[in-house]
């Protein structure tokens, strides 16, 4: 899995909790371990979710994403 460096730098400074994928087939195990350009990075859990999943506003702050919009 590559975390960019604002991504991975938001992890090491506690400012991102979530990082949210889509792939085929995951390429992530929970309690694995990934070297990023911040240091190392912990999985703690990875969750399949369906094609038309739509990511919460929730999520999307722990992601560090926009906030999502109802329409």
């Amino acid at each position: 899995m590559l975390l960019n460096r604002a991504t991975a730098e938001g992890i090491a400074r506690g400012e991102v909790s979530l990082v949210l994928r889509r792939w085929d087939v995951p390429r992530a195990k929970p309690g694995g371990r990934q070297r990023t350009m911040a240091g190392t990075v912990r999985i703690d859990d990875v969750q399949e979710r369906p094609a038309d999943y739509r990511v919460t506003a929730r999520q999307a702050r722990a992601a560090s994403l926009p906030a999502t919009s109802r329409r």
